[in-house]
């Protein structure tokens, strides 16, 4: 699996570019799920999660 390549930086980065707080803490539980997952939930939108 590619995930090894994606760091919490990129991660990071996701974050920051999201604008949202509350991405910080999804993005800690979603990191060891599936990333075509978490692409996913990006994708919906965090405010769809809470």
């Amino acid at each position: 699996m590619a995930h090894g390549k994606l760091s919490m930086k990129n991660l990071l980065s996701i974050s920051v570019m999201s604008n949202n707080r509350d991405w910080l803490a999804l993005m800690e539980f979603r990191y060891f799920v599936d990333f075509k997952e978490f692409i996913s939930v990006k994708e919906l939108g965090v405010n769809e999660i809470k």
